[in-house]
């Protein structure tokens, strides 16, 4: 017969985490409170939103009887100018739930036509 070992080992161990303190600290800023990341986010909403509603005309210029892609097409810009929206309400100092909910809608929005432009080709 084989010989079976038991073994009884004790891990009776004690964490006191109550002292820990976290901090964040955010390193990009400037000495004015400006951050970089902000800096980017402003620079890509002024060239994204001229350039997405020049396209929107653009495509709707196109827009024929018997075509559903061009329709598509304008969702999808329509979805990135929510998203556009709702990233300009979330930038400024008064952070809502609500534009939180639009980004996360005009993502899914934007994704969704996405996936009908990729299905009509």
């Amino acid at each position: 017969m084989e010989d079976f070992i038991i073994n009884n080992t004790s891990w009776d161990k004690n964490y006191n985490y109550s002292n820990v303190n976290f901090s964040y600290h955010n390193d990009t800023s400037s000495p004015n409170g400006v951050s970089f990341i902000n800096v980017v986010h402003w620079i890509i909403i002024c060239i994204e939103l001229p350039f997405t509603l020049v396209a929107m005309f653009a495509v709707l210029s196109l827009v024929k009887n018997d075509q559903v892609s061009p329709v598509y097409v304008i969702n999808l810009l329509i979805s990135d100018l929510v998203q556009l929206g709702s990233r300009i309400a979330m930038m400024t100092k008064e952070r809502d739930i609500i534009s939180f909910y639009a980004q996360i809608f005009g993502l899914l929005a934007s994704v969704g036509f996405m996936v009908c432009i990729s299905l009509e080709r």
